[in-house]
């Protein structure tokens, strides 16, 4: 992404506060009165990794005195208005995206992870890499930079939705669809009993938390916290429980 198009994007997301009645300008007041961070996050409704990340994320901000906010926006435009510093910071994303959204800072501590499924109605194959996939016709999140980086090469189509993933998927438009674990979910509360994850899994996600060039020594001391976290275990217990709980969730959404 260039220069160019933060600015465009930037222009996308200026009314992103107003919904709640705030220009973004006065959200931003109104937080740093409050000491509160504001985060943005992929607008998606099942998701272990986020799940992972804003609990860990919680804890992390709570030890340094500071509190927390979310908010919800498409996938692409969430690091982009953290990039352009409408937010304060990107809630977790893989690694080495500061080399493309160069007004981000990528906290060096993986806070959260997720398994990469193929999803498909038509075919049932034994998935073997990314390159197990190129002789079909590929869906995936516009915005899913994993599967950005490794579908070149492929015949893929960057779709808005899950859900316009799953319906095209259903409708023969393509072969597979590449999606979380938490796709599941979205297939058992649709009854979308033709469509099937391939196994084993396609790849794993490592998640690492981004803040914005302007809190640079909020990301070193976040680092810290995040360090200690880890060494003494507490990361790895978060998302164990962070994990059950979606499923129990998920679970309970779907029955519904």
């Amino acid at each position: 992404m260039t220069t160019h198009s933060y600015a465009s994007e930037h222009k996308d997301v200026a009314h992103a506060f107003e919904h709640k009645g705030l220009t973004h300008a006065e959200a931003h007041s109104k937080a740093h009165l409050k000491n509160t961070i504001i985060i943005s996050q992929p607008d998606l409704k099942y998701s272990v990794f986020e799940h992972m990340s804003r609990r860990i994320l919680k804890k992390a901000y709570s030890i340094m005195g500071k509190d927390i906010v979310f908010e919800a926006f498409p996938v692409e435009r969430s690091i982009a208005v953290a990039n352009a510093g409408i937010t304060d910071g990107e809630l977790a994303r893989i690694t080495g995206l500061q080399s493309s959204y160069l007004d981000l800072i990528e906290v060096p501590i993986p806070i959260a992870f997720d398994k990469v499924y193929a999803y498909s109605k038509e075919h049932d194959f034994t998935v073997d890499g990314w390159q197990s996939l190129k002789p079909y016709k590929v869906d995936h999140i516009f915005g899913f930079k994993l599967a950005e980086q490794k579908s070149k090469g492929l015949n893929a189509t960057k779709v808005k939705t899950i859900e316009q993933g799953l319906n095209r998927l259903r409708a023969g438009r393509s072969d597979v669809f590449i999606g979380i674990s938490g796709v599941d979910c979205l297939i058992r509360k649709n009854s979308y009993t033709d469509v099937k994850a391939l196994m084993p899994h396609l790849d794993e996600l490592i998640m690492y938390h981004y803040l914005h060039k302007r809190h640079k020594d909020l990301a070193e001391e976040l680092g810290k916290v995040l360090l200690k976290m880890q060494e003494t275990g507490e990361i790895a217990l978060i998302q164990k429980q962070a994990k059950q709980e979606f499923l129990d969730q998920c679970e309970q959404r779907t029955e519904s």
